[in-house]
């Protein structure tokens, strides 16, 4: 008598036990999925930054080069700022008016 209850107890700590490693296997495979995933997010962005930093440095090679490249380069960037500021003034004259046309209907 007290063999079988030792018995099924036993049985019922194996069976908990092995829902336990059940479970604790499924999360681990889990993490694993997950870790991978973002391997691959990192590796990702790792491409990304790479080709923006060679994008930035291409461009601050040019403006070196349109610095350094004489008189005529240096009134053409003249120009193109000129060009800026003045479409930057335009653009903050007609949002400001935009603003206050509504401002004005409520």
């Amino acid at each position: 008598m007290e063999d079988d209850r030792m018995n099924s107890e036993n049985q019922r700590l194996t069976e908990h036990l092995a829902g336990q490693i059940s479970q604790l296997k499924s999360l681990a495979y889990d993490i694993e999925d997950e870790a991978k995933e973002h391997n691959r997010y990192l590796d990702g962005m790792g491409w990304n930054f790479e080709s923006t930093r060679n994008l930035m440095s291409g461009g601050t090679n040019r403006i070196h080069k349109l610095l350094g490249s004489g008189r005529g380069n240096r009134r053409v960037m003249c120009y193109i700022i000129a060009g800026v500021v003045v479409f930057g003034l335009i653009f903050f004259y007609l949002a400001g008016r935009v603003t206050s046309q509504e401002a004005a209907r409520d």
